[in-house]
């Protein structure tokens, strides 16, 4: 595709606004007026004097008073507050902070590494890779800053503030105003200003001692806050999460700080960009833009941030932001496996947890959604649990009633493109979408399956974003997920890390549910293929909870071949034809497959283990990313099959010894109607599949 195509699909499918944000900011950019705008200064410079209103002094003494004696602005929590009898022993903060204290930082949710106290800001040292400015950034995100205020205001034990103020102080005196890799981002500014702002009244008991501390503190913050304004036209360009967080951001410092002179107007533009993003980038069905469950969080604790704020500040949020926080946590809800808080790892996952404010783990979504549930409705989505502290530090009160319902069987959300099947432990999500903002992943029809808290089939997550060839964000291609390629092409054109242009569209086709409720089925198919003059169309059923038939044809003329690639969790292996076994430390799952003229491969850590080597790049097959800059071992296996279309791909995932034969189904021809299955019965449970309405695909019908 040439330059001319490339600009005709950016033009089509970004949206013309959006470019005409990114021309104006790059014109901006070239022609010095951000320079001018964000100059590099010093600490040792009036900035905090420069930036007060008239009367205001920066004196430390006069300055730490008149903090003091605020009664107004509010923030979440009383900062001179005895909170430790409310927070009870937070053991895991209290161990991180622990951690942090000797120069152990805990990263992207991965198992401490040891960065040194204070540690070296102009360095990346969490992994061995040149040229990856989100390692770097990461450790400046600040988020160190929430365990060790949550340890320091529960235990009273001033050490924890001493070490965080530290730890601020260390990075003031590496970073100058404006100056270094840590300005580039606006974003990466906000969520460190929130940071900041956490660490201003989580400390406050201690910090209160010496007013320079007060100045000191205050003068970061309204350093950070002028550096957002310069650059939101990229962030606007973007349409995504970089403009709800420095809106976030920015709006913070603006209610907070009202004695800064630019306060007014930092409120006011930073919550019209948080409400442009509240209603741009949340979808009907409480889907997110960037079709990420990671970034879905990202957004979703941003928004309750401001919104808290908000509330507590008198001006709280319109009905119609509202709105899109509860739809933000529905449509996550409806993702989360409510026995462990994990949600499936589709789309890109830079590690990013902006507010750490409880012991759960990194990969438990509980937190998040029961704050903004507890503040949108006044309800709890769980019971009582170590994720109930983020309610505490937002100041969000107990809930008043109990919704601790999950969806069950079919749960659909059409506009982000997600379609779950849940039948007793297991739980199976198909990626089918119409895309109107641009993709993340070339995800189209991949499906992912668990099984209690065992992953089976699986999504590569992200990885790396910069690195060299090929670990340049190559995880986000759908050679890494679990679908189809045809003749070894991409369904979409890769233009760049992050751009995927000419975009596969997809379409529910049907979606059925015995009236038992023990037999579910979905059936949809994609165009990405069709400069082949091909679609590839995908049947789901769910026959039990132990037995999934996943059916793919391959419709066309010609002769072509199919590669059909399934990512599976690590686990013993031992690969026969037609068949691969593995033995979870509590699951035993098999894998039968079956296609025309079929080869197979298996993958495990970047080599091929058994069978038949592919094509495609090899270092990369056999890998998870369960959050950024780490991966595990996985087995990817890939079945080749070569003919002339319609081709058709079988696969049978058991578990635990459940056997194939104990549904009975009658098939449809490839083509032959919507879905590759016309009646499946399983002992009383009939669902008949030849009745859809393909004028109406997210109804679910209901078979006898």
């Amino acid at each position: 595709m040439n330059r001319l195509q490339i600009a005709y699909h950016a033009a089509r499918e970004l949206g013309l606004a959006p470019l005409a944000r990114w021309i104006l900011y790059g014109a901006k950019l070239r022609s010095g007026w951000i320079r001018a705008r964000t100059p590099v200064s010093s600490w040792d410079e009036p900035l905090l004097a420069c930036a007060l209103r008239e009367g205001c002094s920066a004196e430390p003494e006069e300055y730490a008073a008149y903090r003091k004696g605020l009664s107004s602005p509010r923030f979440f929590f009383d900062p001179l507050a005895d909170l430790s009898g409310a927070l009870g022993h937070p053991a895991e903060a209290i161990a991180e902070a622990d951690d942090v204290r000797d120069g152990w930082f805990r990263l992207f949710g991965l198992p401490a590494v040891w960065l040194g106290m204070p540690p070296d800001w102009s360095e990346t040292r969490t992994d061995q890779v040149p040229g990856d400015i989100k390692l770097l950034w990461e450790l400046s995100r600040f988020g160190w800053v929430y365990p060790m205020v949550r340890a320091y205001r529960a235990t009273g034990n001033r050490a924890y503030a001493e070490a965080c103020w530290d730890l601020i102080l260390s990075w003031r005196q590496a970073n100058k105003p404006n100056a270094g890799a840590h300005w580039v981002s606006a974003q990466e500014v906000a969520l460190r200003l929130m940071a900041l702002t956490f660490a201003f009244y989580g400390l406050a008991p201690w910090l209160h001692r010496k007013a320079t501390r007060i100045t000191r503190l205050a003068t970061m913050i309204v350093a950070h806050a002028a550096r957002i304004p310069p650059t939101l036209d990229y962030a606007h360009a973007q349409r995504n999460n970089h403009l709800l967080v420095e809106g976030v951001g920015l709006y913070t410092a603006g209610v907070l700080f009202p004695e800064i002179a630019a306060a007014a107007d930092w409120r006011r533009i930073g919550r019209e960009a948080l409400l442009h993003a509240l209603h741009t980038q949340v979808f009907p069905d409480g889907g997110y833009v960037q079709h990420s469950a990671n970034y879905h969080r990202l957004a979703l604790q941003a928004a309750t941030w401001a919104a808290c704020l908000a509330e507590r500040n008198h001006e709280p949020l319109p009905p119609e932001a509202l709105g899109s926080i509860r739809r933000l946590a529905g449509a996550l809800h409806a993702l989360v496996d409510p026995k462990d808080g994990r949600a499936p790892n589709f789309g890109a996952n830079d590690g990013a947890l902006i507010l750490p404010l409880s012991d759960s783990e990194f990969g438990d979504f509980r937190p998040a959604l029961q704050a903004a549930s507890r503040f949108v409705d006044g309800q709890s989505l769980y019971l009582a649990g170590p994720w109930d502290e983020a309610c505490l530090w937002l100041g969000i009160s107990d809930a008043t009633r109990a919704n601790l319902d999950q969806p069950a069987g079919l749960a659909s959300l059409p506009d982000a493109g997600l379609y779950l099947l849940t039948a007793g432990e297991s739980r199976g999500l198909l990626r089918c979408v119409r895309f109107t903002t641009r993709p993340g992943h070339s995800d189209q029809l991949h499906f992912d399956l668990r099984c209690g808290r065992q992953p089976v089939a699986i999504d590569a997550g992200t990885y790396l974003y910069n690195a060299a060839p090929p670990w340049d964000n190559s995880l986000m291609c759908a050679a890494a997920h679990n679908t189809i390629l045809v003749d070894g092409q991409e369904p979409m054109l890769r233009s760049g890390r992050f751009l995927w242009l000419d975009w596969a569209q997809g379409r529910v086709l049907g979606r059925w549910q015995s009236t038992d409720g023990r037999l579910q089925a979905i059936a949809a198919e994609h165009d990405g293929f069709r400069r082949l003059g091909i679609v590839h169309r995908r049947t789901v059923l769910q026959a039990s909870p132990n037995l999934w038939l996943v059916i793919d044809d391959i419709l066309g003329t010609g002769e072509h071949i199919a590669r059909l690639g399934w990512l599976l969790a690590d686990g013993r292996w031992s690969l026969r034809t037609g068949r691969l076994g593995i033995r979870y430390e509590r699951l035993r799952t098999e894998v039968w497959f079956a296609a025309p003229s079929a080869s197979a491969a298996l993958y495990r850590a970047g080599e091929l283990v058994a069978g038949n080597r592919t094509d495609g790049e090899e270092r990369v097959k056999g890998w998870a990313a369960w959050t950024y800059a780490d991966r595990q071992p996985a087995l990817r296996l890939e079945i080749e099959s070569t003919g002339p279309l319609p081709l058709r791909l079988i696969t049978w995932i058991a578990m635990d010894g459940v056997s194939t034969a104990a549904v009975d189904l009658v098939w449809s021809a490839p083509g032959d109607g919507v879905s590759a299955v016309r009646r499946a019965a399983l002992g009383a449970s009939v669902l008949d599949l030849s009745r859809a309405h393909p004028d109406h695909p997210s109804s679910v019908r209901r078979a006898g």
